[in-house]
């Protein structure tokens, strides 16, 4: 995977193949490493650069948290879903798709049911 956005979707398509217990405290840690292993090595592209810098205040604005200087993981974990792992999912998936400006309704649906959990259409 090159960016964020591949990471992402892989993750999205086979969670289990990456974080075997779906528990978003692994999948933090997951994309952290993958993000410092890029930040180390100066392969950092625009996206992983977005995600890093926006992404936070985005989901706080997007779940109405009360600060945006938390991490998505706390957020999430402060939260009231009850499937914190999909959740988190689907919020990168929207963001992904902000960022990407995937306007076309069968690009935004394959994404989506792409993983397991929302499969129930």
């Amino acid at each position: 995977m090159k960016n964020i956005s591949e990471l992402i979707r892989a993750i999205n398509r086979r969670p289990k193949m990456f974080i075997p217990d779906l528990k978003i405290d692994q999948l933090y840690f997951y994309i952290s490493g993958f993000l410092l292993a890029k930040k180390t090595n100066e392969l950092l592209e625009n996206i992983d650069i977005s995600f890093s810098e926006e992404f936070n205040s985005w989901l706080a604005h997007k779940i109405n948290y009360k600060n945006d200087y938390s991490n998505w993981w706390y957020m999430i974990e402060d939260s009231s879903y009850k499937d914190k792992f999909s959740t988190i999912m689907g919020f990168f998936i929207e963001w992904i798709l902000e960022k990407e400006n995937l306007t076309d309704i069968g690009q935004i649906q394959k994404l989506y049911f792409e993983y397991p959990n929302n499969k129930s259409h």
